[in-house]
């Protein structure tokens, strides 16, 4: 599937708030501080220029044709951080039930993102439910996906092939 190049972001975010302060070319400052990180390391990356698509499930539906349960639609996906060795790695601050969804989504959708070349790097390792029986770090582990804690990439991710 060919890259194809985002819209640059407008002066403020989907959700109505106001990127003053910050880069526009990011949409956290979380991005933001990581692609400096990378910078500074000499690390070559794109941001947002790849987007492919994926199945996702419709949960409560049924197929109008066949009575099957099993309805799914296409949806696409953008992660935040291509690195010039074809590692993917998406950046996240709070990592909700959507988002987790969606990136096993993603990662079973046999697409040229795959548990081979994606990463996720978290803000912090926060927990997932207010019980406290996971943290990010133990999700991934349990799905067999890398992910690391802070705003530097780890050096293994950023090596060439």
């Amino acid at each position: 599937m060919p890259a194809r190049k985002r819209r640059p972001l407008s002066k403020k975010t989907s959700r109505g708030r106001s990127l003053k302060g910050r880069s526009p070319a990011f949409r956290s400052k979380f991005e933001e501080t990581i692609a400096s990180t990378l910078r500074v390391a000499g690390v070559k990356f794109d941001y947002e220029t790849v987007t492919v698509t994926y199945q996702k499930e419709v949960r409560g539906s049924e197929c109008q044709a066949c009575g099957s349960t099993d309805v799914y639609t296409t949806a696409k996906y953008t992660p935040d951080f291509i690195l010039a060795n074809g590692i993917f790695i998406e950046a996240k601050g709070k990592f909700t039930p959507r988002d987790r969804t969606k990136i096993l989504a993603v990662l079973r959708s046999n697409n040229e993102i795959n548990r081979d070349n994606f990463r996720i790097l978290f803000m912090y390792d926060n927990w997932l439910t207010k019980k406290k029986l996971k943290r990010y770090t133990d999700w991934c582990a349990q799905h067999d996906i890398q992910c690391a804690v802070g705003t530097e990439v780890p050096e293994e991710w950023t090596k060439k092939n």
